[in-house]
Formats: structure tokens, sequence, C-alpha cells
């Protein structure tokens, strides 16, 4: 899943397309896979994660997905990446009322820190 910017700014979050394949590392051994390069300002924080994570369902069987991650995302512009990381998941956990998630959940938030 591609990764999404989190500008610590009153920018847009941008989900951040990459070029060539995506297949997850490790699925195939001698595979080149593209670079791409973005700048990041101070407090600016890349949301990496896997399909797990907007893939919760509730007792309903909706999903978490984008819109909810996008709206938890906005209230967390220039807080730490820890506060980020906690938040998401546990606004997951609370959409999902105690339902475990069906698939793997990996989440990781990377920030530029000032300076």
């Amino acid at each position: 899943m591609a990764p999404f910017l989190l500008p610590a700014q009153n920018e847009p979050i941008l989900l951040i397309e990459t070029p060539g394949n995506h297949l997850p590392l490790g699925i195939i051994a001698d595979i080149t896979y593209d670079e791409l390069s973005i700048s990041l300002a101070p407090g600016d924080s890349l949301i990496f994660c896997t399909e797990g994570l907007v893939e919760r369902k509730d007792g309903a069987g909706q999903l978490f997905g984008f819109e909810c991650m996008l709206a938890v995302l906005e209230s967390l512009r220039g807080q730490p990446s820890q506060i980020v990381l906690e938040t998401l998941l546990a606004a997951a956990d609370a959409f999902a009322h105690g339902l475990g998630p069906a698939d793997d959940v990996t989440l990781v938030v990377a920030q530029r820190v000032a300076g």
C-alpha cells in the first residue's frame, strides 16, 4: 500500500503513489524496486501501513477505510510520531468494537524532526 504524507502545516494529506511494482519486500528474491524522493518539512510525517489497517471491519462489516483513516490523520497534524501511531491504531480498534483484525496490521510512522 502506498504511504501517506501528513504535512505538519495545513496542507492536504497526500497518498504518495510510487512508480513500478508494489510487491512486498522479500516476496521475490531478485527484484528491482524504483526509487522516489520527496522533501519533508520539519514535523511532516510519512505513514506506512498494510491493508489490514484500512480493512478493519466493525460488527456490521463496514470497513474502517481511507475516509476514517484520513479523518483521524487530520486531527494529528504536528503531533509526535508515537502519538500518531497510537491514536491511529486506537481509532481502528474503537471502530471495530473489539473485533480483531482479519489481516495483519503493520503501521510505521516516520517523522522529520526540526533541525
